[in-house]
Parts: structure tokens; sequence; C-alpha cells
């Protein structure tokens, strides 16, 4: 129904975009990964969007790539994963270190998203494999969806995250806190990302 979204940039909160379109304010739920964060006020975007409409409402999903959406909408497909879990899951993890996930059948890298057991890695595993697979990748693209972060850096991100997360904060806010000290100090040991971004959340 709604196919992409283009205007200015009226707001942006962690998870929310909120997009000018001549006076009329859309409010569109999108990741919280580096990508979204870097948006700024006033900037003029495209969002393909994902529309969905419920008896209590309408919600409006978007994201920088088609890649993006096409696999949030991969996603959302699988039984027990809405989405609200869909968007962790690309908040958490690039769309391409998520179908590597899935082509290599790594359960333990897909459980280790919030709110993703090990019945639910297996089951997007057998039905997304073959689908993700097929995926045609735009290198150029501004969500950078071919960067992946070096092995040993991705993992202290997750670590932190994941930590922010025992102490009882929320996912779209820990995530943002983080990706922002691994921006400002690229290589930053776990226990840096953690201190700095507690800093942040206790301000």
């Amino acid at each position: 129904m709604l196919a992409y979204v283009k205007g200015s940039l009226a707001k942006i909160l962690p998870g929310v975009c909120v997009v000018d379109l001549h006076g009329f304010g859309l409010r569109i739920h999108v990741p919280v990964s580096d990508a979204y964060q870097h948006l700024k006020m006033g900037e003029r975007v495209e969002l393909q969007t994902h529309y969905q409409q419920k008896e209590d409402g309408v919600s409006i999903f978007g994201f920088l790539t088609v890649e993006e959406l096409e696999l949030f909408e991969l996603l959302i497909s699988v039984s027990g994963i809405g989405p609200r879990n869909a968007l962790n899951i690309l908040s958490f993890a690039s769309t391409a270190l998520v179908c590597q996930w899935l082509i290599q059948e790594d359960v333990n890298s897909l459980k280790r998203i919030p709110g993703i057991g090990i019945k639910t890695a297996q089951r997007m595993i057998l039905e997304l494999k073959s689908k993700v697979a097929d995926f045609e990748w735009n290198q150029s693209s501004s969500a950078g969806m071919m960067t992946v972060r070096p092995g040993k850096e991705r993992d202290e991100v997750h670590q932190a995250i994941e930590a922010l997360l025992v102490l009882g904060y929320d996912l779209r806010e820990a995530t943002k806190q983080v990706h922002m000290v691994s921006t400002a100090k690229p290589g930053a040991r776990v226990e840096v990302l953690i201190k700095d971004a507690l800093q942040q959340l206790l301000r």
C-alpha cells in the first residue's frame, strides 16, 4: 500500500523517525543502528516502507535500503517473529551479518539477539536460509549493508549491549549508546564501551 516515503527529517528518536511530507508528519519505526543514528534533522530522506494495519491501529516501518526491507519482511513471515522482534534483529546486526548467520546456520550468534531463543533461531534458519542466499547486495548502499565490523570489534559491541540489557536497559537505548561510543572510539574494549555508554545513560 505504501512503498516508500520521501521527505525531510523532522525528528529522530531511538527507533523512530518523523518525516515531514509537506507539513504532514509521518511517524515511522526504524532500526536502531549506526546508519539511522547518523541522520540529521532537516536532512532529506527516502525510506522503503512496510505498512501494517491492525485492530489497535496503523504502524509504518521504514528502512534506508531495499535489502533491509526485504529481510524485515522475510523475518516477519517466520512464526513467532513480529515486526518489533524483526526491528530488534536489524538493530542488533547488519543485514549482511544476519544473512551470513542464516546461511552458515549459526544458531549461537542468532540466539544472542534479545528475544530470539534456540527454537526461534532454528526456525529462522530452516525457513530463510535458502531465501537470503538469493539476495543481491547493493555494495554502495547508504546504510552500508556490506560493511561488517571486524569480528573482535563486533563481538565486543554485542557483549556491551548484552551487558546493558542485563542491567535492565531498553534494547534501543542500549544499542544506540554502545554504537555511539564504538563510533567515537573504534576498537574500544568491551569494558570501555559499557562504562562510556553507562555514563551517557545515567545523565
